[in-house]
Parts: structure tokens; C-alpha cells; sequence
């Protein structure tokens, strides 16, 4: 039996839960009884078979008013509201796949907000239009005036810019995908490739388009990387004063290196615009590398491998290494057994994937720790719950966490598993669930409408408050322990003694919410 034959176990709330919180961020009991109805390959098909524009979405973003707040979640002008930008997208999109894959992305394709803030010419802001002196340039007509912003708002511009593309064409075919960010102008700056031109070959996005966009480590030698870099040439960027600092992609053929290049042992030198590019993306795609790294690699594509670990590693066990059987067996339906006939189709392997016997086994469930976007995005869709300032507390909370959303620490992303519950950071996770559970987010409206709707039959229905956040927070049964720690909560609050008060249930009931977000299991997915 293979790791990937389609599930055949029971398809239940537990089951549909698991799946919710992997491939998005959990879902309330509503949505999960429509998964249980569905049955699991229908289920699955509605997360996986997304459209690349959330239309419900987009008209959420588009209607809110556009002051304060909900103006900066519209057209973010600061590095700040760009990650509530984010945030606020991951809380209410209604294709919490696309999100979750486009955060992936963000962590294996990384531009950092940082590099680019540093990179991006401040030039552009004393304009280019005659008005004063110290101008890199005069534009006769068309020149921009002076607007001490404009370098802020490029950078925030190409980082969205590079949002849409994860979201748009991240889950189609990954080898088109790695040629597109090859020309992406946030990436173009984020690793130096707008700098590399013949004689002066730069060879930083060589080395990590294979090390961590594809093959990954050991998979190529340092030859391959001067090679690739000189075949890289040209692809640059338009940032010139004269045609106001556009910072679109170019390519510039006077920058190209002309000569024969020879990567893997394939020796070329194409005429057309960029083709050698195109050529070395086929050649990383397709490399096979014999690194000894695993016996797999003597058989399979090196990309087709590191990228189907990848995906492992984020949807079912952070600790899962590359030398585990599962890998090859997804890395072989990756590159060579896909239904639509082409090769390196990821929303096919992301099905496959989810309808598998590895993803639902025992072994895997609640076992990876739910990273600071999870924790917080997994709280407010299922509580719905609203944040009073996504770009400002939430996204404060969220850097305390250590996710620093379009700024990871490095190129090679964030570490994750246990690390995301140290000491620091987990003292951060407890504070913000402290602040959920306060009156300015989870308002006495809130929390007097579980008793309106039912879930909550009153004041005194200690059972009722514990059931609707562990059916939300939890998703499984307490165990006699956690059972007892909240009633003695709850009679500690009423002296043990009911009829409970309006504010005495409203303390049971923020206290259940801080509570649960505090236990263990709630920190992991």
C-alpha cells in the first residue's frame, strides 16, 4: 500500500477538521458538517479547485469605507498596514486554500520587505519634473512632482505585486511559476538578478533559485551556478529616472552574455530575448541529479523531490525528512503521473495530497504547531470574531509571535515547528488571546448573541459555553482533566453557587475563549 492511495477510513467532523486546519486556517461546525455531507474527495475538490480571484472577497475589500482603518486594508501606504492588507485577506477569504498556499509561497519564493525598502531608490521622491534642484533628472512633460511617499508606496506595490502572482498562478504549474518570479521585479531587486550582466556575472539568484526555489542543496555545483548566472544576464529591471522610475521587468540585450554556456553538462547559446533563461528553468526542472542525497535522486528530478518535501513539510509533518518513502511516491505523481497529461501541476498534487492515506493518518493529526498567521487567522474565522485594527495590534501581535509578515528573517524563510512555541513567543500567543477575549473584541453583543442563537442556553449552561469554543478551538474532545480545570473555572467565578449573573457569564464566557487558546492543543494543527 502507498503513502498516497486514496483514504479509505472513516469521514467524519474529526476528519473534516483536520483537513480545515491544514489546507486553510479551521473552520467553524457549519462549514465542517457541509465537508462531512460532501464526502471527503467532494470536500477536498472545493478547497483545492479555487478561482484565482476570490470574488467575495475582492467585494469585501472593495465596499468597506474608505477611511481610516478600512482605507489602509484597501490601499495599504506603510509596511505595517501592508501586512494587515494580508491579514485581513487570510481572516475572510472565502478560499482559505489559496491563502494558506500563497503564504507557503511567500516562505519558499522570499522577497523581504526590508531588502527592497533598502534597494529601491529614495531618488524617486524628490520627483523628476523641474520643480527643484537635487532632480536625478528633468522630464519635459510627464515628470513627476515631488511626493516624499512615492519610494514607500513602489516598494509596497511590488510586494503586492508578487501577492497576485502567488495567488493567481502559484497553484497551476510550478516550472511556469519559477520563470515567472525569475521576472518579477520584487524578486529582480530582492536578489540582486537586475545587477547581473555579461563580464560582471551575479550570481546570488543562480544559487538560490536551485538551493531553495527547486533542486535544493547538494543538487548542483558551484560551475552550475557561475553558468546559470551568465545565462540570467539581461533579465533587469526599468528603474530610470527618464521613464519615472517604473520598476517593470526588462530585458536588456546589450547586458546579455552572448557566449555558450553549459549547465548539468548541456552546452547552449540561444539568440532570442531570454530564451536561455527559459532553457536553464527546463534544465533545473528536469535535473536529475545522482547527488546520493537519497536513492530517489538517481530516479526522480531533484526539483520534483525537494518541492514535493516541501509540500509536506508544510501541509502534513514539519519533522518529516526527505529521506521518507512518501516523498518519491508524491514526487512521482509531481513530475511524471498527473491526469491533464502535463508535468509539475501543483493544485493536482495538492489533491492527491489531501485525499491520500498519509494525510489522514493518526500519526499526523494535531501533530504540527500552528504557525502566528494559523493562531490568529484560525481564531477569528471560527469565533468570527472581528480585530479592531488588523494593521496595527494584529499585526503588532503577530511580529511579538515571530511572523513578520513580507519580511521573513532570511531568504531561506522561518523555521517552524516547536520553535514557533518558545518561551517568548508563546507568552506573545497567550497575550493576544488575552486581548481577543476582552470586551473591544469578543463586545458584550458578542458574546450575549450566544445565548440569542441558540448556542448558549443561558447564564448558568456551563456546558453550553464549553462545548461552543471547544468545537471551534479545540475540534476534539477534552480530555477529564481539561474537562475539570473549566468547571472549577466556572465555579470559581459564581462561588459555585448558580443562578450566574450577566457579568458573571460573560467573565465564563471570555475566560473559556482565553483559556482555550492557551491550551497546548490549540497551539498546534
Amino acid at each position: 500500500m502507498g503513502f498516497l492511495d486514496p483514504y479509505a477510513g472513516p469521514w467524519t467532523d474529526t476528519e473534516a477538521a483536520h483537513l480545515a486546519r491544514r489546507a486553510g486556517f479551521g473552520a467553524a461546525p457549519a462549514t465542517r458538517a457541509t465537508m462531512v455531507s460532501q464526502g471527503m474527495s467532494a470536500a477536498v475538490d472545493s478547497l483545492v479547485d479555487y478561482s484565482p480571484t476570490d470574488a467575495p472577497l475582492e467585494a469585501l475589500v472593495a465596499g468597506l469605507p474608505g477611511t481610516g482603518e478600512n482605507a489602509a486594508l484597501q490601499n495599504p501606504t506603510t509596511g505595517g498596514q501592508l501586512e494587515g492588507w494580508w491579514l485581513y485577506r487570510m481572516v475572510h477569504s472565502t478560499q482559505p486554500l489559496q491563502q494558506q498556499f500563497s503564504l507557503f509561497l511567500h516562505d519558499t519564493l522570499v522577497s523581504e520587505y526590508t531588502k527592497l525598502s533598502n534597494t529601491v531608490t529614495t531618488a524617486m521622491n524628490n520627483g523628476n519634473d523641474g520643480s527643484q534642484t537635487g532632480q536625478s533628472c528633468t522630464k519635459v512633460s510627464g515628470g513627476l512632482a515631488p511626493d516624499a511617499n512615492r519610494q514607500r508606496a513602489k516598494v509596497i506595490a511590488l510586494l503586492m505585486q508578487q501577492n497576485v502572482i502567488f495567488r493567481t498562478q502559484g497553484h497551476l504549474n510550478y516550472r511556469d511559476l519559477l520563470r515567472t518570479i525569475t521576472r518579477d521585479p520584487a524578486m529582480l531587486l530582492y536578489l540582486d538578478n537586475r545587477l547581473n550582466i555579461k563580464g560582471n556575472a551575479q550570481e546570488n539568484y543562480s544559487r538560490e533559485v536551485m538551493e531553495l526555489f527547486s533542486m535544493g542543496v547538494g543538487n548542483y555545483t558551484e560551475e552550475d551556478v557561475r553558468e546559470i548566472a551568465r545565462a540570467f544576464t539581461g533579465e533587469t529591471l526599468d528603474s530610470s529616472c527618464a521613464n519615472n522610475w517604473p520598476y517593470s521587468y526588462l530585458y536588456n540585450s546589450s547586458q546579455h552574455d552572448t557566449n555558450s554556456k553549459t549547465v548539468f553538462g548541456s552546452t547552449f547559446n540561444f539568440a532570442g530575448a531570454g530564451q536561455d533563461t527559459e532553457y536553464v528553468i527546463d534544465l533545473i526542472a528536469n535535473r536529475i541529479s545522482n547527488s546520493g542525497i537519497t536513492p530517489a535522486h538517481a530516479v526522480y528530478p531533484a526539483t520534483s523531490l525537494y518541492i514535493s518535501w516541501k509540500l509536506l513539510t508544510w501541509f502534513v509533518s514539519e519533522t518529516l525528512p526527505i529521506s521518507h518513502a512518501a516523498v518519491p511516491e508524491l514526487a512521482d505523481y509531481f513530475y511524471n503521473n498527473q491526469p491533464n497529461g502535463y508535468r509539475y501541476d501543483v493544485r493536482e498534487t495538492l489533491r492527491k495530497l489531501f485525499k491520500s492515506q498519509l494525510f489522514y493518518d493518526s500519526a499526523y493529526v494535531y501533530h504540527m504547531y500552528k504557525h502566528p498567521a494559523d493562531f490568529v487567522t484560525t481564531a477569528l474565522r471560527v469565533l468570527g470574531l472581528e480585530e479592531t485594527s488588523y494593521t496595527s495590534s494584529a499585526i503588532s501581535a503577530l511580529r511579538t509571535m515571530g511572523m513578520q509578515l513580507f519580511d521573513p528573517p532570511n531568504v531561506a524563510g522561518w523555521n517552524h515547528g516547536s520553535i514557533w512555541v518558545n518561551s517568548g513567543s508563546l507568552i506573545s500567543r497567550f497575550n493576544y488571546a488575552n486581548r481577543l477575549s476582552g470586551s473591544s473584541i469578543a463586545t458584550d453583543a458578542w458574546v450575549d448573541n450566544l445565548i440569542t442563537s441558540g448556542a448558549v442556553a443561558n447564564y448558568d449552561d456551563n456546558t453550553g459555553i464549553l462545548e461552543f469554543f471547544r468545537a471551534r478551538l479545540i475540534q476534539a474532545p477534552l480530555t477529564a482533566e481539561e474537562s475539570t480545570a473549566f468547571s472549577n473555572f466556572y465555579s470559581g467565578i459564581i462561588g459555585g453557587t448558580p443562578p450566574a449573573s450577566q457579568s458573571e457569564y460573560r467573565r465564563k464566557v471570555r475566560g473559556t475563549l482565553h483559556l482555550m487558546m492557551t491550551m497546548p492543543r490549540y497551539q498546534l494543527k
